[in-house]
């Protein structure tokens, strides 16, 4: 046996996208002797363990040809919990306050599902003649591993659907060439990826990433860890640096890969460490417990942004784009403690999303916000008066609360309608993301002590462009709570 296409082993993958391999078989073409009954055999192990076995007639070239991206989808999953903080087995603290939750571990590693190594294993059964059935020959092509990441591929980096592809298997480097932390120019893993050369005060005039956030505002960046092929990351350290608003240097720190949580980029050597977190957030620095000059500045009200980068060292202060100590572009947020006239009292609405890639987005809705109620009813005719309980000392009679229509289940849903800040038309990818997530979450206004799970309702995303319109842009989006309201039922009639 041979396995003539595989998806490239150089490279990581998305598990969404399209992983294709072709076999063949020095047994399904002979005629001398001549073998029966034959298929192609296809054997996934996830951890060690076999999970699926796919069986495939050969095609009209005698070859056995695998779609195995199916196989793979079903044990994945996106992190939810932070990986640090559990209490009898049990993870406690949603992963969207990372470095608050546990203030000494900054860093954390994935639920062993958000990133995948798995293995293949090819055989083939025949039979010697058409009447016994088939022998099963199975491993005969052991250790074929393909890793993937939760994404869909290609979907906002290169050729893309929109803009026309070449060929399917034009592109397999795209995660590795991008999202693999090992030089200035490649990212974290968010949709947030039209970075463009401007102003950072650590790295002079530079590529950058802008996001704008509440002084209380969560933000966690997923990375892949794994410095061995196909990943090659270098990182070691988050370089972060916090300047008030004349751009003075309030306080820096080097927060450390396997030292301030995770696991160091050396020592990886399981699914679960592959692809880690870092707590990003404002609302992070000010509750860590690993740098107090970080955490001073932001709980002061001092800092007006802070800058954020890999580096592939734990001790450098890069002051440009061209240092060889960067491995990742610059993230600048910017603290937005915006008050509005349309906000009527509330505080900015927070949604976290799981993003094109698998791990989390955040996005403020900082403008004008309604809720809504739906409420549905289903009621009953009551027929009034004592019917069972009338004898010789109780007569029949009956109130004026018994009777006519009445509830008998109730079933309510809130729904909301969220307003962006103004956008320009490089923002509106983010949007767009939300709008195809499989999971979003709106995030309490207390620290991301409380997530809870919402739906996208709107059916349809209309981009707005400066060619029909001017911008900066405002947008809507609407939103229902996944859970119904609680309600309570009027209990079993008495006449008393």
């Amino acid at each position: 046996m041979t396995v003539d296409q595989r998806p490239d082993n150089a490279n990581i993958h998305g598990a969404f996208e399209q992983l294709m391999f072709s076999i063949s078989s020095t047994e399904q073409a002979s005629t001398s002797p001549q073998y029966y009954r034959f298929r192609y055999i296809c054997d996934l192990y996830v951890a060690g363990d076999l999970k699926a076995r796919v069986k495939v007639y050969p095609n009209a070239n005698g070859q056995g040809i695998f779609r195995v991206d199916k196989l793979i989808q079903d044990f994945m999953s996106c992190t939810k919990a932070d990986q640090n903080v559990t209490a009898d087995g049990f993870y406690t603290k949603p992963i969207h306050n990372l470095g608050a939750n546990n203030t000494g571990k900054i860093f954390c590693t994935n639920n062993g599902e958000n990133y995948r190594k798995v293995e293949f294993r090819f055989g083939q059964e025949y039979s010697t003649s058409l009447t016994t059935d088939p022998t099963i020959y199975a491993n005969v092509i052991p250790g074929e591993y393909v890793s993937v990441i939760m994404s869909a591929g290609w979907a906002r980096t290169g050729q893309t659907w929109d803009t026309g592809i070449s060929f399917w298997n034009s592109y397999e480097s795209w995660i590795d060439v991008r999202y693999v932390l090992n030089g200035y120019g490649t990212s974290f893993l968010t949709d947030r990826f039209s970075a463009s050369s401007g102003t950072t005060q650590t790295l002079g005039t530079a590529k950058r990433n802008v996001v704008k956030i509440q002084p209380s505002g969560y933000y966690t960046l997923g990375f892949i860890a794994e410095g061995a092929a196909p990943g090659g990351t270098t990182l070691q350290s988050i370089y972060v640096c916090a300047y008030d608003s004349s751009n003075s240097l309030l306080a820096s720190h080097h927060f450390i890969l396997g030292t301030d949580g995770g696991t160091a980029v050396a020592s990886v050597s399981d699914d679960g460490q592959r692809l880690q977190y870092f707590g990003a957030g404002a609302i992070q620095m000010s509750k860590q417990t690993i740098d107090t000059g970080l955490k001073n500045a932001f709980q002061a009200g001092t800092v007006a942004y802070y800058e954020v980068m890999g580096l592939n060292d734990t001790t450098s202060t890069p002051t440009s784009s061209a240092d060889g100590s960067l491995c990742s572009i610059l993230y600048r947020f910017e603290i937005q403690d915006c008050t509005s006239i349309y906000q009527d009292g509330n505080q900015p609405v927070t949604i976290a999303w799981q993003n094109s890639l698998g791990c989390w987005d955040y996005q403020d809705f900082i403008l004008r916000k309604t809720d809504t109620m739906r409420v549905r009813r289903k009621t009953f005719k009551q027929v009034q008066g004592n019917w069972d309980t009338a004898n010789a000392s109780q007569f029949w009679n009956f109130r004026g609360d018994e009777g006519g229509e009445r509830v008998i289940k109730t079933e309510a849903t809130k729904e909301m309608t969220l307003t962006t800040d103004l956008l320009s038309e490089n923002d509106v990818d983010i949007l767009e993301s939300i709008t195809l997530s499989p999971q979003v979450y709106l995030l309490a206004a207390s620290n991301g002590a409380g997530v809870t799970p919402i739906v996208v309702t709107d059916t349809s995303f209309t981009r707005k462009k400066n060619v029909n319109e001017r911008s900066p842009f405002l947008y809507q989006m609407k939103f229902k709570y996944a859970h119904n309201r609680p309600v309570t039922k009027a209990g079993t009639y008495q006449y008393r």
